[in-house]
């Protein structure tokens, strides 16, 4: 796969290292997804605080949120530790966690989407460190442990999207510019992502999309132009011969 774009993502080195120009990913409409960038997604946590205060846990609270990345048929499911808030309770600083990474050929496939993901009741209570009480947060080991429990919660599409990072609007000279690829060098995706399994991800999904534009025939296309782009002859007949056997009427 050949990559075509200003820019830098921490998985392009790979492209030269398997050189194939028959699959090309034109990534001229990206932008730097920032921790910055990525924790103005997260929702404000000052509920949270409104709540714990009368509980008394305002210092072993641990926020969280998960992070759900797609990329062809392949996803990747974070857990984001919030290890610094502003003073209205807004994100500032993280830790990423790989918890788990499958590939679903069932489900639509897209370039590349990230998402702020968030799990109904049930899910959670499985995940607090208190299953009677959500105050405490939430049990980092559990989370482990029920990795394969929230793979196939999301293979249903039992979750929320609390937000999406779908874009990033930037100024080139006096226009504003939408930009829709995140590059992940900068969000911490790096840090515990094989660079490989997003490289091949890519490379799949734009294989996938060629094979299937050449298996679909352009609009207007005869059953003649169909006979012959399909390799065979218009001339000869694809009705099998009638045989006739002795004796018998034809």
């Amino acid at each position: 796969m050949r990559i075509i774009d200003k820019q830098t993502d921490f998985y392009d080195y790979i492209q030269h290292i398997y050189q194939d120009d028959s699959v090309v990913f034109d990534r001229t409409d990206s932008f730097v997804l920032t921790k910055n960038e990525l924790c103005q997604h997260f929702p404000d946590f000052k509920h949270y605080y409104d709540y714990r205060y009368a509980y008394k846990y305002s210092k072993t609270y641990k926020h969280h949120r998960f992070v759900l990345l797609q990329i062809g048929s392949v996803y990747w499911l974070f857990l984001a530790d919030i290890i610094k808030l502003d003073p209205d309770y807004k994100a500032e600083d993280y830790n990423l966690e790989l918890i788990a990474y499958w590939k679903n050929y069932n489900k639509p496939r897209v370039l590349i989407k990230m998402d702020i993901i968030g799990f109904d009741y049930h899910v959670r209570n499985q995940l607090y460190v208190d299953n009677r009480s959500w105050v405490m947060g939430y049990d980092r080991q559990k989370i482990t442990d029920k990795a394969d429990m929230l793979t196939k919660v999301i293979d249903m599409n039992d979750y929320r999207t609390l937000d999406t990072i779908d874009r990033c609007v930037v100024m080139q000279g006096y226009n504003r510019v939408e930009k829709h690829i995140p590059l992940l060098k900068e969000c911490g995706i790096s840090t515990c992502v094989d660079p490989m399994d997003v490289y091949m991800a890519f490379d799949e999904y734009f294989s996938m999309e060629k094979t299937a534009s050449e298996r679909s025939d352009a609009k207007g296309t005869t059953n003649n132009d169909k006979i012959i782009n399909h390799g065979f002859d218009t001339k000869v007949s694809f009705r099998g011969k009638v045989t006739t056997m002795k004796g018998k009427d034809k």
